[in-house]
């Protein structure tokens, strides 16, 4: 039996929730936030906006702040969920048009996929402690992926003209600072542009959202850093230079520096 929270705390108006095996109904009751959830094992009677349901493994849920509702998960069974709650003040920031999530969204077969696989990559910044941006940018994609597949649009025009300096703007921020924490807020305040016309500037301009980009500053220099072979400096720790580049710990390090650059950091020190 499992259930655990995950914050960060840069981004105040997000939340996680991931509960495994644990066999509790929940009596009817409300969120403050715009709640996102998935079945990812066995099933759920549920109930929501007066209306009775049967929810499956694999299917997804989004209802409004304050839509009163509860769940009696299948007896005996293994079930496992996953939860976002997210506050409209943020999702109002960038979201022209957010009257799709004012309702409540019951999905699955092609459109739960999708936006299950928006949900996990949420999920997974999370649990994984990646970067304010990373999290933040994956919860991004799932609030559009919801808005698309129930029928929404979202309004976003960019002026042409203004693409090359605003990516240049954010562009040189992140190579500045890219050891710190940097947030889409940070960038949005820097350059007058939506953070999620910002992501799309990104990938535009060099087919990498600005999170990756500042992913990649990092591991670029803690190669560099690996490389060094200075007898008058004393041999550093991978987690010092781990910690230097800007990652929350050696583990988290090395799984991404493996999946960028095909060996650990270990091996690639070792070999030069």
């Amino acid at each position: 039996m499992g259930l655990s929270f995950y914050r960060e705390a840069e981004l105040p108006f997000l939340e996680a929730k991931n509960c495994t095996a644990q066999p509790i109904c929940y009596q009817k009751h409300f969120h403050d936030e715009l709640s996102i959830g998935v079945v990812r094992k066995s099933s759920t009677s549920a109930w929501c906006d007066g209306k009775s349901m049967e929810l499956a493994e694999g299917n997804l849920i989004s209802f409004p702040p304050h839509m009163p509702h509860a769940c009696q998960p299948q007896a005996h069974s293994d079930w496992s969920y996953d939860m976002l709650f997210i506050q409209s003040d943020w999702i109002h920031l960038w979201v022209d048009n957010p009257t799709p999530l004012q309702n409540l969204l019951i999905m699955n077969d092609q459109q739960a996929s999708a936006c299950s696989a928006w949900m996990t990559r949420s999920m997974r910044a999370f649990q994984t402690r990646q970067t304010p941006m990373e999290i933040e940018s994956s919860v991004m994609g799932l609030i559009s992926a919801l808005i698309h597949f129930s029928g929404g649009r979202q309004n976003l025009p960019i002026r042409k003209g203004r693409e090359r300096a605003t990516f240049r703007i954010a562009q040189d921020y992140i190579h500045s600072h890219f050891r710190e924490k940097i947030t889409l807020d940070m960038l949005e305040n820097l350059t007058g542009v939506s953070r999620y016309h910002l992501i799309r500037i990104f990938q535009s301009e060099c087919n990498l959202p600005p999170a990756a980009y500042q992913i990649l500053l990092r591991i670029n220099y803690a190669k560099k850093e690996l490389a060094r072979k200075n007898s008058e400096q004393p041999k550093r720790s991978i987690t010092e230079i781990a910690l230097e580049a800007g990652f929350y710990d050696q583990s988290h390090f090395s799984r991404i520096f493996l999946s960028h650059v095909g060996a650990p950091p270990g091996r690639y020190a070792s070999s030069l």
